[in-house]
C-alpha cells in the first residue's frame, strides 16, 4: 500500500459537519453552484473556509465529469517545458498566464516534445480528449500551424502570432512605444539615431517595427541610421559572447555608431546589454556621450545604468491570453474571433539624456 493510500481522504460529509450544513449544500458550494441553489454568501464562505481548512480538495475526476470540463489550460512549449522557461521572454508570459489562471480557479498545463513538430498535434490531441479545456499557443515557436488549431470556434489563443482568419489572437501593438522613444530623444536634442538589430525585415514583427521607426524618424526629422547584426542563428538563446562578436564586427567597418549617432536604439534588452559594454569598452559614458534604449523591459532594470526602455508588457499579454481562452471556453466569446494587441509602452530609466554638447 502506497503512503498516498494511507492518507485518509477529507470527505464531503465531514466539510459539512465541520460547516454545520447539509452534505447536499457542501456539494453545490464546491461545485460553484451557490447561487444557482440560493446558497446566501455567509454560508458559502463557511463551508469554503472550511474545507480550506480540513483540505477538502474533491475528486478531480468526478468533477471533471460532472462540470464537463477539465479545469485545465494548455500551453504549447517549445521542445521542453524546462527549456521553454529557460527564457526570460518565455517566462515572463508564462508568469502572466499562469497568474490569470491560478486566479480564475484553473491549473496550467505545459504540453512539449522532444520533436518541435509533435507538439501542436499533441495539443490539439490534448483538446479533444478534454485533457485540456482550451490552448495557449505561440505560432513563431513552430515550422507550421495544423489546420485543426485553426477551426473558428476552436478554444484556441495564438499569442505574439502574425495570424489571418477567424483565430483569437494577441500580441503586442509596438507602435506607441516607439513613437514616445522617438519623441523621447527627440526632445532630448538627439538628431542622429542608429538602430541595431539581428533580422531586420527578415521577420513580419522585426519588419514592422523597423518601419515605424522609419515612420517616426521622417516625421521628426531624425536621421536613422539602420545597422544589421550578421553571424548570429536568430535563436532565442544567441549567448552574449555571440552578440558582443557581432556587434564589434560591424563596429569595425560602422565607425558611425561612435562618431555621428547620439543614440541608440536596439533591437531588444539583450542586444542593449551587450551595447552597454561594449560603449563602455570603449571609453563611452551612458547616457553622457551617447544614449541607449533597449526593447522588452526584461534585463533593463538590472543594467547599469538601468536602461530606457519599450516594455513588451509580457505580464499584461499573458493574462490577457488567458482571459481571452476563458471568454470562449465559458462562453462569452462571440461569433468573430477577438483580435486584442496590447500597447506598448516607453519606460524612462536612466541611460538616455540630454545630446552631447559638441566643441567647436
Amino acid at each position: 500500500m502506497s503512503a498516498l493510500e494511507t492518507v485518509r481522504p477529507v470527505t464531503l460529509k465531514m466539510v459539512a459537519k465541520a460547516a454545520k450544513v447539509s452534505t447536499a449544500a457542501v456539494s453545490y458550494v464546491m461545485r460553484g453552484r451557490a447561487r444557482e441553489m440560493s446558497i446566501g454568501a455567509a454560508c458559502e464562505k463557511r463551508i469554503r473556509t472550511a474545507a480550506r481548512r480540513l483540505g477538502y480538495l474533491g475528486n478531480y475526476h468526478a468533477q471533471s465529469l460532472a462540470l464537463k470540463s477539465s479545469r485545465s489550460i494548455g500551453m504549447a512549449v517549445a521542445a521542453s517545458s524546462l527549456s521553454f522557461l529557460h527564457s526570460p521572454f518565455f517566462s515572463s508570459l508564462v508568469s502572466g498566464c499562469e497568474q490569470q489562471i491560478r486566479m480564475k480557479g484553473y491549473g496550467l498545463h505545459m504540453i512539449g516534445s522532444p520533436q518541435i513538430d509533435e507538439i501542436l498535434p499533441l495539443a490539439y490531441d490534448n483538446l479533444m480528449a478534454r485533457r485540456v479545456d482550451g490552448l495557449i499557443v505561440f505560432p513563431f515557436l513552430h515550422l507550421s500551424i495544423p489546420k485543426q488549431l485553426m477551426k473558428p470556434g476552436l478554444p484556441v489563443v495564438f499569442v505574439e502570432g502574425q495570424l489571418k482568419g477567424n483565430v483569437a489572437t494577441i500580441g503586442l501593438d509596438p507602435a506607441p512605444g516607439i513613437d514616445a522613444s522617438m519623441r523621447h530623444l527627440y526632445d532630448l536634442g538627439h538628431r542622429t539615431v542608429t538602430w541595431i538589430g539581428m533580422r531586420g525585415e527578415h521577420t513580419p514583427i522585426m519588419g514592422e517595427r523597423i518601419i515605424r521607426f522609419r515612420t517616426m524618424a521622417l516625421e521628426l526629422g531624425i536621421k536613422l541610421e539602420e545597422v544589421l547584426l550578421t553571424g548570429l542563428t536568430g535563436q532565442e538563446d544567441v549567448s552574449m559572447r555571440e552578440m558582443l562578436g557581432a556587434i564589434y564586427r560591424v563596429l569595425s567597418k560602422e565607425a558611425h555608431i561612435s562618431l555621428q549617432s547620439t543614440a541608440i536604439i536596439c533591437e531588444n534588452d539583450s542586444f542593449g546589454l551587450a551595447m552597454l559594454k561594449v560603449l563602455t569598452d570603449r571609453g563611452m559614458r551612458v547616457p553622457e556621450d551617447i544614449s541607449l534604449i533597449g526593447f522588452d523591459d526584461i534585463y533593463a532594470l538590472m543594467t547599469l545604468p538601468a536602461m530606457t526602455t519599450i516594455s513588451h508588457r509580457l505580464i499584461d499579454i499573458g493574462r490577457g491570453a488567458v482571459n481571452m481562452i476563458l471568454d470562449i471556453v465559458e462562453g462569452r466569446a462571440g461569433k468573430k474571433a477577438a483580435h486584442i494587441q496590447v500597447p506598448s509602452e516607453l519606460i524612462i530609466r536612466d541611460s538616455t539624456g540630454p545630446v552631447r554638447s559638441v566643441e567647436l
